[in-house]
């Protein structure tokens, strides 16, 4: 089965199988969740756009979490949405699907101005140009359209593109020079600011990486995965 154009992965964990939950990066992305706790009705949500890594709040241990990851560049009605599903088993996904077919788009508009976000390192001015905009006209579009300006994006893309290459193996200050940070420690205050810890505990932490080589801002491939979400 297909999976709707809103969404560029499906994914599923379960919280008892795999003890206490880690940190989730942020991606860029948000999720439509369904929270399945031993005890309770299951619940629906969306989730926000993070901006630091955080840690997933269960109602118990024995939580499972299904989850449809939407595209950067959706813009849905998150109150209709939710109304849609309230009640639903994530088991039936054709009710899901055309839910969120009915209350979620990608925006082309939106699309085009995040990848030259994302695209190679810059300055913002350099991507509006890219994109045939003024500055002014790509922080009002993005803005208004996304809930989060430009510099959001930016800066994600440029830590996420970071995070991926902190393999132990390369020196920081060649990571730094690469993903377009000024030097070694500027990379060391975003990759804290935005994930919570140090490049070096990052490079050694390879479950955290592994979350950074899934779908997510900045265009990664696509698909159905497990997740720590």
């Amino acid at each position: 089965m297909s999976i709707p154009e809103v969404v560029t992965a499906q994914w599923r964990h379960d919280f008892a199988a795999h003890g206490v939950p880690m940190a989730v990066l942020p991606d860029g992305c948000r999720d439509l969740i369904c929270v399945q706790a031993r005890g309770f009705a299951p619940r629906w949500m969306v989730t926000p756009l993070f901006d630091r890594a955080h840690l997933p709040r269960l109602i118990c241990a024995e939580t499972r979490m299904v989850g449809y990851r939407l595209h950067p560049d959706v813009r849905l009605d998150q109150g209709a949405l939710l109304g849609a599903v309230a009640g639903r088993d994530p088991a039936d996904r054709m009710a899901v699907e055309a839910a969120l077919a009915a209350h979620a788009c990608r925006d082309p508009a939106l699309a085009d101005a995040l990848a030259c976000l994302a695209d190679a390192p810059r300055p913002l001015a350099q991507s509006a140009r890219q994109c045939g905009l003024s500055l002014r006209s790509l922080q009002r579009l993005v803005g208004e359209r996304s809930g989060r300006p430009p510099v959001f994006w930016h800066q994600l893309a440029r830590i996420r593109r970071a995070g991926r290459m902190l393999d132990g193996e390369r020196p920081l200050a060649e990571v730094a020079l690469c993903a377009g940070f000024a030097d070694q420690a500027h990379l060391s205050r975003a990759c804290r600011r935005w994930f919570g810890l140090s490049p070096a505990r990052l490079a050694r932490a390879p479950e955290l990486r592994w979350q950074l080589g899934q779908p997510g801002y900045d265009g990664m491939a696509t698909g159905e995965q497990s997740s720590t979400r």
